[in-house]
């Protein structure tokens, strides 16, 4: 008898364990588990009424990469369809290769004119007078090419002109003295010819100086004796002749 109530007491309990389990459903892992298994931590923190914060995921900002840059490719300069000239030193142009030509004008540097025409043996170029309308020639001795100018003609040489003296200078005259150890002045005149070569200064029927053509004035120091006058004369000159002269008396009292 007392066998038998253990066995029922016995059962009763095993039956109720297994009622128990059968209805308890099997627990789904938390989204916070690991390896199946809740952390600790997190829900120890939950239950204590904390509040977790999420790992924050860093998103990579994009770095722009920076276009690379082309370097432009240095340009050839064209060459000038048309040549031009310019010189070195101020140079006069003429009607023919030589001062036995017509004086016509001058290129001056800084100044560029057109190159139309060439005289290779005599080293001249024909261009456009700079000063007036019309061509002339220039020595090649100072003048520099921009350009091509194999295909420009060859010109002629013209004919030499009749031999013509310059026309005198005029309007001879003192514009500034300073009377001390030496007489200083400055002189100045009208320019007549175009076709001189330069200018004769006499001083006491001497000349002292040779001043180049297309000038108007002259500085000078002059060495003279208190009271005593100096004869100054100017004379245009060129390979035919030389003009008449301009005579001026200055004196320091």
């Amino acid at each position: 008898m007392q066998r038998h109530k253990r066995f029922i007491i016995v059962s009763a309990l095993f039956m109720f364990i297994l009622a128990c389990n059968l209805g308890t459903p099997t627990p789904t892992p938390s989204p916070l588990s690991v390896d199946g298994g809740i952390e600790t931590a997190v829900i120890e923190t939950l239950r204590a009424g904390g509040v977790m914060q999420a790992t924050p995921v860093f998103t990579a900002t994009p770095v722009d990469t920076p276009t690379p840059t082309m370097t432009p490719l240095p340009t050839d300069t064209p060459t000038p369809t048309i040549p031009l000239v310019s010189v070195s030193v101020d140079t006069s142009c003429r009607s023919g290769p030589g001062k036995v030509y017509d004086y016509l004008g001058a290129l001056l540097v800084g100044e560029t004119a057109q190159v139309v025409g060439k005289r290779t043996s005599h080293n001249y170029w024909i261009i456009k007078n700079p000063d007036a309308g019309g061509n002339c020639w220039l020595w090649g001795q100072y003048a520099s090419i921009n350009g091509n100018t194999d295909s420009l003609v060859e010109y002629a040489i013209p004919a030499v002109p009749t031999p013509i003296i310059p026309p005198a200078p005029s309007n001879f005259a003192v514009i500034s003295k300073n009377c001390g150890a030496t007489m200083d002045i400055t002189i100045n005149w009208t320019d007549n010819s175009s076709n001189e070569d330069g200018f004769n200064l006499y001083q006491n029927g001497k000349i002292t100086h040779i001043i180049g053509f297309n000038r108007t004035s002259h500085s000078l120091a002059i060495s003279y004796l208190p009271s005593q006058s100096v004869q100054l004369a100017l004379s245009a000159f060129n390979i035919t002749g030389e003009s008449s002269k301009q005579i001026l008396d200055v004196v320091c009292p």
